[in-house]
């Protein structure tokens, strides 16, 4: 696996603004700033941002997410058509609604096996990389840590399983 062309946001930001309707992803394990770095990216252009983890069925679901947006969310939006998935409903562990996303002007998805979901149809893919030891102390100081935790091993291993499945993206973000 080549070793991913490190950039900072500024230039992601620049790449994406010369696309007439940027696809971007944003990927990473867990904890490693990928929802920050797309809030950022999003307003600075102004495009809606997609959290691939609203659309994973359960803590065993992420390469179902990953395919979910692909078809539903990704493909539609590549092509400059309605965009839309049914989502997931975390707290009742159940199907939540169908969310439709606007995407004509452009789309952020962010997500563990964001770059996986939008393979060959945007170069603008980014892998975000924080040591171990930074993302657990994020992970453990979010509000939503007492149900991760019980999962963290298993959701680890479906990250593991993407990147070995899927590569990592030819860039490497730097917050």
């Amino acid at each position: 696996m080549r070793a991913p062309h490190t950039i900072t946001m500024t230039q992601l930001a620049e790449l994406a603004s010369r696309e007439p309707h940027p696809l971007v992803a944003i990927d990473g394990r867990s904890g490693a700033g990928k929802t920050v770095a797309a809030a950022h990216l999003g307003a600075a252009l102004r495009l809606p941002v997609v959290h691939l983890d609203d659309f994973v069925p359960g803590w065993d679901g992420l390469r179902q997410g990953v395919e979910a947006v692909r078809h539903g969310i990704a493909l539609p939006a590549a092509r400059g058509q309605r965009a839309g998935c049914e989502s997931w409903d975390w707290n009742a562990g159940g199907a939540g609604p169908f969310v439709r996303i606007d995407a004509a002007a452009g789309l952020i998805i962010e997500g563990c096996g964001a770059a996986a979901a939008v393979r060959g149809l945007t170069d603008l893919a980014v892998w975000i990389a924080a040591p171990t030891k930074v993302r657990m102390a994020r992970l453990e100081g979010r509000s939503d840590w007492d149900a991760y935790a019980p999962h963290a091993a298993m959701w680890a291993l479906q990250e593991s399983a993407l990147v070995k499945e899927f590569g990592w993206p030819r860039r490497k973000l730097v917050l």
